[in-house]
């Protein structure tokens, strides 16, 4: 198995930062959280096989820091950092250790607002019950805006720029950069409408793929039915334009629509509900594109002072330009009951189930998560 290329740089520079911050909320007595937590979960299909599936248990080990803290008079920064380690009981080649980052520092006037956010996530998983590897991969999106908000009318300027690197796949890996501009109107207090034009180019690490460059424009409108109740729905149109200069994968130009709508709602002290739906036209790196439908929705309850549920449905259907054994359908179920010790530390029970179908019965499989997790909270 190849050793795995960590990079530890952003991660390296995020920690840093981290402390900084975390002596500075400590000195202000400003909100630093920290949790830990152990557990073992049972995997039912490691390598998601369509057959001979091979079961495992996995010792989990995991960690979170997160920081609040006000920067001056109209400034807010909030900083969180986990990571979580894997140790495989039969697979060991398998051992990972996966990191994840979030940064947001927010200024907001009485008009306008200055954002900037940097996410970072690093995962691995086995892929292989003979070869015994894994695939490694870290995704960093750095997103910064300005934008301002009159008596009826707000905009928002803003740029984005996402790279995904997997070590030992180079076809995969890309940097996504694009620009858009937002504008809004405010219908009433509990409605408003926006239009949001992104134009953007996506390069490839190789030099054999074709790449696109594109604009994706967004009209919708969002608000509040009640209350406790909010909304939000949209209609698009992507357009992707290749340079015809590579040569893997048959990437002809296309356009396409897509649609979003999303619900969030407290129906209750002790109930809430989200409802998420879209369709929209996704890049397939080496097969032109896929077309998407998703929908999904989630419940958190609080059946008494010390337990709490959370629950989550989600279909995924997606229908490839270039070939039907690139269909599949996929069906994910997520189930967390915990159960409050007292103040600071909790027993959680978790369960995850997946089924994926496609046309090519070698992408198929089932898989089933459940673990029993102890959480403390610092």
């Amino acid at each position: 198995m190849k050793e795995m290329k960590n990079p530890m740089l952003p991660l390296a520079l995020f920690l840093c930062a981290l402390v900084f911050l975390a002596g500075q909320a400590r000195a202000a007595e400003k909100n630093l959280s920290l949790s830990a937590q152990v557990g073992v979960m049972y995997d039912s299909n490691v390598f998601l096989a369509h057959d001979d599936e091979d079961s495992d248990l996995i010792t989990v080990l995991g960690a979170k820091v997160g920081v609040r803290a006000a920067v001056g008079s109209y400034g807010r920064l909030s900083a969180a950092f986990g990571f979580t380690g894997n140790i495989y009981s039969d697979y060991s080649d398998g051992d990972v250790i996966t990191q994840d980052h979030a940064v947001n520092l927010t200024f907001r006037g009485d008009k306008y607002h200055i954002v900037f956010e940097d996410t970072f996530l690093f995962d691995s998983y086995p892929i292989d019950a003979v070869l015994l590897g894994r695939v490694d991969n870290w995704l960093n999106t750095l997103r910064a805006a300005v934008g301002a908000r009159y008596d009826k009318l707000g905009w928002e300027l803003g740029g984005r720029v996402r790279v995904l690197q997997y070590p030992d796949i180079p076809a995969y890996d890309y940097t996504d950069s694009s620009l858009y501009i937002e504008g809004s109107y405010i219908y009433s207090s509990k409605t408003d409408f926006f239009v949001r034009v992104t134009f953007g180019t996506i390069d490839y690490r190789l030099d054999e793929h074709n790449e696109p460059d594109y604009v994706d424009a967004k009209v919708g409108v969002r608000g509040s039915v009640t209350d406790k109740t909010d909304y939000e729905l949209g209609a698009g149109w992507q357009r992707k334009d290749y340079d015809k200069s590579g040569a893997i994968a048959d990437t002809s130009d296309y356009s396409g629509f897509s649609l979003s709508g999303k619900l969030d709602s407290a129906a209750t002290e002790k109930t809430s509900f989200a409802f998420l739906v879209s369709y929209a036209p996704s890049e397939s790196v080496l097969s032109n594109y896929n077309k998407v439908f998703y929908i999904a929705g989630g419940m958190r309850h609080h059946f008494t002072q010390k337990i709490t549920g959370d629950f989550s449905l989600g279909y995924e259907r997606s229908t490839n330009s270039d070939s039907s054994d690139n269909d599949f359908d996929k069906v994910v179920f997520d189930a967390k009951v915990s159960y409050a010790l007292n103040d600071r530390s909790s027993v959680l029970l978790k369960m995850k189930w997946e089924s994926r179908s496609s046309d090519d019965p070698v992408r198929e499989y089932d898989r089933l998560l459940s673990g029993l997790f102890y959480e403390v909270r610092f």
